[in-house]
């Protein structure tokens, strides 16, 4: 236990209402993973859903979470982002709370639709909030401190999850409903406090509904889609977000499809991901301040993901021990990867977006992670199934996708608040 609360205190961040929103934030995963390990299982068990049908949901559900975080986006920069936050937080709670009653699918559809569209809307404002109440030299290094205890908070949902699912008792499965659904309340109340006690280090004012207006008005500020820099960074991260896919897909299965490797390894190999993720991430946030070093990270986690796609194939050829060691590498240099994308994007992200529409910017960035999710587990059996040739064709498009944010990215003339 003190281990624990050692690792806690390293990755909380430094100032206090950023620690509010990081303590909140591991409470909302905690939820998030007693919902993602049980939730499927209790509509396949208990409402008795065919798993093939809840596929095809999820699919469905993911495009609705795509096109969803655009216009929140434009509300916010409208309203005020804690206002919006917390009414939809509201409404996740809500949403999630109705999965117990939902008797058939017609009822899964509809829910599964709407809190994924809801879900995916809320990705981008917590980045919003902390770029509000955190300095520029804090920002990055907040949000990866966030990200950690997420992982933290995730981490122990799943393994909360599993000691309820040995009981296989349905109330104890919508015991996992209400808790998730109570997560997004501690959120808003978290946020909420935040708002009353720091109070935003700037004021941004709202961008323009039209041209005219007296000198002292702030210029108008054109949307994400009249921007063709960020347009392309933008794209390039849906490529660049690939390794999710890569982890959470093509690992598995590629785990399946080789002979005499152990089932387990996905769990260990997943595990060991979390893990790198917690140490790692505030570590490599030092790193990223500014665009011009965000790009360079770019190109780091770039070398690191080909590496990947290059050990990967290679242990297909080898023994059981020797498969496992490189397939472990593999891993672990794909995990370092992926910290420095992230680290990289949130700050490229915040520095090319205008103050006047930055919640407008940022949910169309995140939009990218929706969208992988879609294209990615289908590029993943493409992979799967062409071997080296496969794994090349990825390891190009992790190239193309570094190069393409080189060359894109720079300040927006309009970013600083």
């Amino acid at each position: 236990m003190t281990r624990l609360a050692g690792l806690v205190e390293h990755v909380l961040p430094r100032t206090r209402q950023a620690r509010v929103l990081a303590q909140a934030a591991a409470i909302d995963s905690t939820g998030s993973g007693l919902f993602l390990a049980g939730g499927i299982i209790y509509f396949v068990q208990f409402v008795g859903l065919n798993p093939a049908a809840i596929g095809g949901t999820i699919a469905l559900a993911n495009i609705c979470g795509l096109l969803s975080p655009v216009p929140v986006g434009w509300v916010v920069d409208r309203l005020g982002v804690t206002r919006v936050y917390v009414a939809m937080l509201v409404l996740r709670a809500v949403g999630y709370t109705a999965y117990v009653f939902a008797p058939d699918l017609a009822w899964y559809l509809v829910l599964t639709c709407a809190i994924t569209a809801l879900d995916r809307a809320c990705s981008p404002l917590l980045q919003v909030v902390v770029g509000e109440y955190e300095a520029d030299e804090d920002r990055t290094q907040t949000m990866a401190r966030i990200r950690a205890m997420r992982n933290v908070g995730l981490t122990a949902g799943v393994l909360l999850a599993g000691v309820v699912m040995a009981w296989k008792s349905r109330a104890w499965f919508m015991g996992l409903f209400f808790a998730n659904s109570l997560s997004f309340l501690v959120v808003a109340y978290a946020l909420l406090s935040v708002s009353r006690t720091a109070g935003p280090r700037t004021t941004v004012r709202p961008a323009l509904r039209s041209g005219s207006g007296s000198d002292d008005r702030p210029a108008r500020v054109a949307g994400p889609y009249r921007d063709v820099r960020f347009l392309l960074v933008s794209a390039a991260n849906v490529v660049l977000s690939l390794h999710d896919s890569v982890l959470f897909v093509l690992l598995p299965l590629w785990v399946v499809a080789q002979r005499g490797l152990p089932l387990s390894m996905t769990s260990v190999l997943l595990a060991a991901n979390t893990g790198i993720t917690i140490v790692l991430q505030v570590y490599v946030s030092r790193f990223g301040r500014g665009v011009r070093n965000a790009v360079r990270l770019i190109y780091a986690a770039a070398v690191l993901l080909v590496a990947s796609c290059v050990l990967f194939p290679i242990a297909q050829s080898l023994s059981v021990v020797a498969a496992v060691v490189t397939a472990s590498l593999a891993v672990v240099v794909l995990s370092v990867g992926e910290n420095l994308h992230s680290v990289a994007c949130w700050e490229l992200s915040y520095e090319m977006s205008p103050a006047g529409a930055r919640s407008q910017y940022l949910a169309l960035f995140s939009m990218g992670t929706t969208a992988q999710m879609i294209i990615g587990p289908v590029l993943m059996t493409f992979v799967l199934s062409m071997g080296a040739v496969g794994w090349s064709v990825l390891a190009a498009l992790f190239a193309a996708g570094a190069l393409v944010t080189a060359v894109a990215a720079r300040p927006h003339p309009a970013a600083a608040q």
